[in-house]
């Protein structure tokens, strides 16, 4: 078992604060809050990159369960959403709200390409300890159309991020 913190309320892209924390409700078997930071109790493993499920754990799931974390990530998201937005946001926070609820929406594509394209994120083994939400999220910006330069250097910095834990820290 793991203890990972995550600065929930530091967070300076509310966006993340909101994967963070339905990623942590959905996959994780347990979690609590106390002053401000979210603790995960999560697996250790290949399988988890500091608590989160990684792309080993997504190789590890059929088709049918891949459709059901991507559709639980993204219904949690708006669940929590929600709750923000009848909460104390502020209208600028709201603003920016919206707009990353807006890029969750990509028209004309099935639920099986999102996976197909997650599955082909995953082929390469340097993106094997990107946790399952930041390769979501990279396959929305490309089927946005973000330019690949841009997308590079997401990746590169996704790279960096999460190959620099050390499964030694996540124990």
């Amino acid at each position: 078992m793991i203890h990972t913190t995550i600065p929930f309320l530091k967070m300076k892209n509310i966006f993340m604060s909101i994967v963070a924390c339905i990623f942590m409700i959905v996959l994780c078997p347990s979690y609590s809050f106390s002053e401000g930071v979210i603790f995960i109790h999560g697996k250790a493993g290949d399988d988890f990159t500091a608590g989160w499920p990684n792309g080993r754990y997504w190789a590890n799931c059929d088709l049918q369960n891949k459709i059901y974390l991507i559709e639980g990530i993204d219904m949690g998201v708006y669940f929590l959403a929600n709750e923000l937005m009848g909460g104390s946001l502020g209208k600028s926070e709201k603003k920016i709200l919206n707009t990353h609820l807006d890029a969750r929406i990509v028209p004309g594509f099935k639920m099986s390409e999102f996976v197909k394209e997650i599955d082909t994120f995953y082929s390469d083994k340097t993106n094997i300890r990107i946790p399952i939400p930041y390769a979501l999220i990279y396959v929305y910006k490309k089927f946005h159309g973000v330019d690949q330069a841009v997308l590079y250097d997401n990746l590169t910095n996704l790279r960096k991020l999460w190959n620099s834990i050390k499964p030694s820290q996540s124990e």
